[in-house]
């Protein structure tokens, strides 16, 4: 008869709040703790029926002892036993204390709360995990807080689901401490800063002496409202499938990684991130990429938009390998490399497969100043520079070390100045060579496809094609004859002019060479 009345769906949903209340009663009976406000506390005394009526209004607060039934769990928060949690909240934080961790465990947040300076949290043991349960700290812009701050010295330390908004020195950061972070994992959090005008770092683990500040450092699935990532000093980290947004008149949204010069973090990983300023509003805005002082740095499937400073940035770093990634509308550079000085790093391998930059100064620069160590080669492949308000290719060599170069199937078009410069520029006085372009397309720039400076020297370009620039298709400042660069199979069409004198009298043999020249129309 009652199976008549009431349905299989209400049986089950009744059963399941029976078993919530029973499994919420007997975990909070044994740990003789607070149970969730929206809940209240548990006496031995309360019927079931005083349970069900709380549960039936208070489901979300008792998500912890979800997973234990087979429920089928909701990706939006951690169900986690109450039995495993050392539950903690406002009352443990509360306004002007500081809430310490100082034994290993799964520390849950049962509730938001607030702090006004200082840090809220203090991590001072290994082997802790921090589960903020989709909870938030708010700092509410006081002066001098940071969220949690995790000790020197502490190892395998995890800090996840959580929201931390408007400190004034970090959302998660170290200590002042010398000793090693290892093992720190920071996943799905939020950081924010609202309202205000600066940007605070949303993590930031700073080096305080010339060792090793952290080894093994993993942020995953993060996102900063006017916020960046700060890592400076470490032997290795992954930064994986952030997102940061800068909306303020000087605001950053940077992941910046590096170490002071002479000592190197030893490898960097940045993968699938995007970095966003909304360049229209806020011209002085950051939203970029910054390597420096790195061994071996892996960035790919990566995005800059608006910055005002170059959106990727590789400053001494001996083997960057950067691939799939996007520069637009940047105010600077899209892509910058530049050694670091001789002694302090090795000479740099550069790779970049398959970029884009668009709209910014110069698409991509390659460059060496004076007392750089150099390069060992620079490699670019399938990469795309296209309406920068300058060059879309320039390298530049202030030093006296050659850049050997090569570009295969890379394609400059629509830019303000020089398709591909190869050499030229203030104080550029050294050798650009021994490499090829092959493949490349230079196609409606505002000055020459391709400009070979006198810098350039035995480069071979082949299979390249210069289409409607208004300059030169090919031009080449070595007016000797004949040329010290050599022309494969190029093409010139519809230039200003399409190649220069030089490149003319290659054409024809010369000192026992042969060079096979172009086919040209006008």
């Amino acid at each position: 008869m009652m199976g008549g009345i009431v349905s299989n769906g209400t049986m089950r949903k009744t059963a399941k709040q029976i078993f919530f209340s029973l499994g919420l009663f007997f975990s909070c009976s044994q740990l003789e703790a607070m149970c969730p406000e929206t809940v209240g506390p548990i006496s031995i005394n309360d019927g079931i029926w005083s349970l069900l009526s709380r549960v039936g209004s208070a489901q979300n607060a008792i998500q912890s002892q979800i997973c234990a039934l087979d429920f089928d769990c909701s990706t939006t928060f951690s169900c986690v036993s109450i039995s495993d949690c050392i539950p903690f909240g406002q009352s443990d934080i509360d306004v002007g204390n500081v809430y310490t961790i100082s034994s290993s465990g799964v520390y849950c947040m049962y509730d938001d709360a607030n702090w006004s300076t200082g840090a809220a949290i203090t991590v001072n043991s290994s082997n802790v995990t921090i589960d903020m349960q989709n909870h938030t700290l708010n700092a509410g812009s006081n002066s001098g807080t940071t969220g949690i701050v995790i000790n020197g010295g502490m190892s395998n330390v995890t800090i996840k689901n959580g929201n931390i908004v408007n400190p004034t020195v970090a959302c998660i950061s170290n200590d002042s401490s010398t000793s090693l972070l290892q093992n720190i994992i920071i996943q799905n959090m939020n950081f924010s800063v609202i309202g205000g005008t600066t940007s605070y770092p949303g993590i930031l683990i700073q080096q305080n002496s010339l060792t090793a500040q952290f080894n093994s450092i993993l942020i995953e699935n993060c996102t900063g409202y006017n916020t960046y990532i700060s890592l400076n000093g470490g032997s290795s980290c992954v930064v994986r499938g952030c997102v940061s947004v800068s909306a303020l008149t000087n605001g950053i949204a940077n992941i910046a990684i590096s170490g002071p010069a002479g000592f190197n973090t030893q490898l960097a990983v940045i993968e699938d991130c995007t970095l966003v300023n909304d360049f229209s509003l806020y011209p002085a805005g950051v939203a970029s990429f910054y390597l420096a002082f790195v061994s071996m740095a892996t960035i790919r499937n990566c995005v800059s938009s608006g910055s005002a400073s170059p959106a990727f940035t590789l400053s001494a770093v001996a083997r960057p390998a950067i691939s799939d990634c996007v520069a637009q509308q940047c105010v600077s550079d899209g892509f910058y490399f530049v050694p670091g000085a001789a002694g302090a790093t090795p000479p740099v391998t550069v790779s970049a497969i398959n970029c884009l930059a668009q709209e910014c100064f110069n698409g991509f620069l390659i460059a060496s100043a004076l007392g750089n160590v150099g390069y060992n080669s620079v490699e670019l492949i399938s990469c795309v520079a296209q309406d920068n308000s300058s060059c879309g290719f320039k390298l530049v060599n202030a030093g006296t070390g050659n850049i050997p170069i090569i570009f295969r199937n890379c394609t400059a078009d629509g830019n303000a100045a020089d398709g591909f410069e190869i050499g030229g520029g203030v104080g550029s006085v050294g050798p650009i060579g021994y490499g090829v372009l092959t493949e490349c397309s230079a196609s409606e720039n505002s000055s020459n496809g391709y400009l070979f400076s006198t810098q350039s020297t035995n480069l071979m370009v082949e299979h390249c094609t210069a289409v409607s620039n208004a300059g030169f298709g090919f031009f080449d400042a070595n007016g000797s004859f004949p040329t010290t660069n050599y022309y494969v199979g190029c093409r010139s069409f519809v230039n200003g002019t399409n190649y220069s004198p030089a490149i003319g009298a290659s054409l024809t043999y010369g000192n026992g060479v042969i060079y096979y020249g172009m086919n040209v129309q006008s």
